[in-house]
């Protein structure tokens, strides 16, 4: 008897339970032709580009959302708000936009609008694209802005890359500060926009890239004009080299472009020749020179203690006349330090782009010997082709 008091008592209860949740949902979802009450207290704040609406919602039990009405650029907008506030961003101008809003119950029923105007503050991307800046790194530039809104603003960048197509590279921030890196070889005037919303703001600036770093270069294919490996004697490439110090390539001219530290030109010593002692080489590719490195015959400390460097664009106008026969450009007088192991580099300021070099080492350069002897000759530059 008492579990069927029990479970008449429970089914009672379940029953008043679901008649109060159905009347409940039937308030919500009852048609009916009554509007709600308007939202209350609405005001109105701005932000870089940004306006901020906040309101009461009506009391009516049949309130559904909040809808929020205005135009902008032309463009009609209709947002609903379940909340009582909004951030409305995008705004590209300081013009006063007016706001209607309108309570909307679940019938659909529209509100009397509330209305208000309010006026954004100056738009994000003026700030940023009057801080922009570029800085050249080696093929390529920097594009770097301030942003003290720290607002979502883009930065586009319109250039041509070294194959002559037209790229586009863009970066969306809220940083502070932020940057981004193009890459291009050539002088050029890009396009640089500051981007929020509508507002696109461009300008037009000149870039002018950095040459890459220099490199050593591969020696692969080089050769000194007029080479004889049998000869000792003077060609059009060399003053002199020894034959006998061994098979090739020791005391020949290719074995400083050999890699080998072990091999080395050596200047005829049997039969004996003297100062001045020079070589040529050729690159067979145009080269922006900016370095000559320079390596010792290893544990002689004989050698020439500097040379004097010359430079040829062109082929020469007579092959078979080293010196007047190339058009050379004197590119100064430069010290060697004989009694060092290690490889030496020599800096050229001018940095000239050149197919041969000439290293000609004077009588005034005379070390503690009679002979040039080098184990390793190399350049550093880059390929100006």
């Amino acid at each position: 008897m008492k579990l069927s008091i029990r479970i008449f008592l429970i089914l009672s209860m379940s029953a008043i339970l679901f008649s109060c949740d159905n009347s409940s949902n039937e308030k919500k979802t009852e048609k009916d032709a009554v509007p709600p009450a308007k939202p209350g207290s609405v005001v109105a704040s701005s932000d870089y580009g940004e306006i901020i609406l906040k309101w009461t919602k009506p009391a009516d039990e049949d309130f559904d959302y909040t809808l929020v009405e205005f135009t902008r650029n032309g463009k009609d907008f209709s947002l609903k708000v379940r909340g009582d506030s909004i951030l409305i961003d995008g705004f590209s101008d300081t013009a006063p936009y007016e706001f209607s809003l309108y309570s909307v119950d679940f019938s659909q029923n529209r509100s009397e609008a509330a209305k208000i105007t309010a006026t954004p503050d100056v738009a994000p991307n003026s700030f940023v694209f009057d801080g922009i800046k570029t800085s050249p790194l080696p093929a390529g530039a920097r594009i770097s802005w301030i942003n003290p809104t720290e607002k979502m603003v883009s930065v586009s960048v319109k250039y041509t890359d070294d194959s002559d197509a037209e790229q586009t590279a863009i970066k969306t921030s809220v940083k502070l500060a932020d940057s981004f890196e193009i890459a291009v070889s050539n002088r050029q005037n890009i396009e640089i926009a500051a981007i929020y919303g509508a507002s696109r703001l461009a300008k037009s600036v000149e870039i002018v890239p950095l040459p890459p770093p220099p490199s050593k270069l591969d020696r692969t294919g080089w050769d000194f004009p007029g080479y004889d490996d049998g000869s000792q004697g003077e060609t059009i490439g060399y003053s002199s080299q020894a034959t006998n110090e061994g098979g090739t390539p020791n005391g020949r001219v290719i074995a400083m472009i050999d890699g080998s530290t072990s091999t080395f030109w050596h200047a005829s010593w049997s039969p004996a020749s003297s100062y001045p002692h020079w070589f040529i080489v050729d690159m067979h590719q145009s080269i922006a020179v900016y370095e000559i490195e320079l390596q010792r015959r290893q544990g002689n400390g004989g050698t020439a203690k500097g040379f004097r460097l010359y430079t040829c664009k062109d082929v020469p106008v007579d092959q078979n006349d080293p010196n007047d026969g190339y058009d050379w450009e004197d590119q100064g007088e430069y010290p060697f330090d004989p009694t060092i192991n290690d490889a030496q580099r020599i800096s050229i300021p001018a940095s000239p782009v050149a197919r041969y070099i000439k290293m000609y080492f004077d009588v005034h350069h005379k070390g503690t010997g009679n002979f040039a002897m080098f184990s390793e000759f190399a350049v550093w530059g880059i390929d100006n082709q």
